[in-house]
């Protein structure tokens, strides 16, 4: 009799727990009107991932680090390569990689002018303007993200101080 109610109340402390670890939901009105109110303000990085991808999985605390640390700067955004059909299935991929960026809800290649990649992970790099400045494939790094930002900003300012 007794396990009973220690049962229920340990099923209930469970889901209190989890509940409390949720991660807020990144809508599509998140990610694009993020994406159109800093056009021409901060790079963007946007990296497409899958669950069953290792490589992912190892850059998604860089790209988490990343985000957090540069958002002056740049923003990241995540793209599940396996288009969830439903929302709870991409709130679920999202938590299950520990994603802390927001994560466009449908493939957005063809609005960036990019065709979807065929390799994982694979990293967009798109100036403040809008342009494609960098195709990374593989795993990255926040350094070697940086060092295409900063490389690109050196070349273009080292260009107009001619």
């Amino acid at each position: 009799m007794v396990e009973k109610p220690i049962k229920q109340l340990t099923t209930a402390l469970l889901v209190l727990m989890l509940c409390a670890c949720a991660k807020p939901d990144v809508s599509l009105t998140e990610a694009t009107d993020s994406v159109s109110a800093d056009a021409g303000q901060r790079w963007r990085v946007v990296n497409y991932w899958a669950t069953w991808c290792g490589p992912c999985i190892l850059e998604i605390e860089e790209l988490n680090q990343l985000a957090q640390d540069h958002s002056d700067e740049l923003m990241v955004l995540g793209v599940n390569f396996d288009n969830p059909l439903t929302e709870a299935e991409r709130q679920a991929a999202i938590a299950e990689m520990n994603i802390l960026f927001p994560v466009y809800p449908q493939d957005p290649a063809s609005d960036l002018g990019i065709k979807t990649p065929l390799v994982l992970p694979t990293t967009f790099v798109f100036a403040p303007d809008g342009s494609l400045v960098e195709t990374l494939i593989g795993a990255q790094t926040g350094e070697s993200i940086l060092t295409v930002i900063h490389g690109h900003d050196s070349g273009r300012q080292s260009r107009l101080s001619r």
